[in-house]
């Protein structure tokens, strides 16, 4: 039915064949080396158009763990049916913001340090600028995805030595998804980010 639409989009000037063979000489081009993008996708492409490393000297060497975490986080929103309805590029907007509150890590209050009574405080305007993504419309993700890293914290912080057995093969209960994403984020490279506590609203941070 889709390939019925564009032919009647492109007034009938190419027919289902001419389509179809178009599309099937794009994917052979690509070599089928194609996907759809998820919310980590989007966060590396909104980091790099932030100059992350760079733009953002506040966080005294604290980009590579805010980085890790906003993984995690997006990685936790799979679990949040409010979260998982949205798009990617949106819920990796709210991961970032989570984790610089989380690790109470820039500048909040719209460039003056203080309280922060709420995670989207934590988002700037040159945020908005390369995601397009404003306060408010963080305010639609945030909540539950906060929600997410609190219920999932006391069990993703358990220590290898504690966890339980690997969840046998085909397990996809919530109780395997944590069990796999702390075998995965309990590595080195991921620089602790099991241990982090979910944002708080506090009176008072570093810059």
């Amino acid at each position: 039915h889709m390939v019925e639409e564009f032919v009647y989009y492109c007034s009938e000037r190419f027919d289902q064949s001419s389509i179809l063979a178009v599309e099937l000489h794009i994917c052979a081009v690509l070599q089928f080396n194609f996907a759809i993008p998820t919310a980590v996708d989007f966060l590396f492409c909104a980091l790099q158009r932030m100059c992350w490393t760079r733009m953002f000297a506040v966080h005294r060497g604290q980009h590579k763990q805010v980085t890790m975490l906003a993984q995690l986080l997006a990685d936790l929103s799979l679990l949040s049916p409010r979260c998982s309805s949205l798009l990617p590029s949106l819920v990796a907007s709210a991961a970032l913001c989570l984790a610089l509150a989380g690790l109470r890590c820039g500048l909040w209050r719209d460039g003056a340090p203080g309280a922060a009574a709420t995670a989207e405080q934590y988002w700037t305007p040159s945020m908005h600028q390369a995601t397009g993504y404003s306060r408010d419309d963080l305010l639609n993700v945030l909540p539950a995805m906060q929600s997410e890293h609190t219920v999932a914290h006391s069990e993703l912080c358990r220590s290898t030595a504690a966890a339980t057995d690997a969840p046998p093969p085909g397990d996809s209960s919530r109780a395997a998804r944590y069990a796999m994403l702390r075998r995965k984020f309990s590595r080195g490279r991921f620089l602790g980010v099991l241990q982090v506590p979910p944002f708080a609203p506090h009176a008072g941070g570093q810059i």
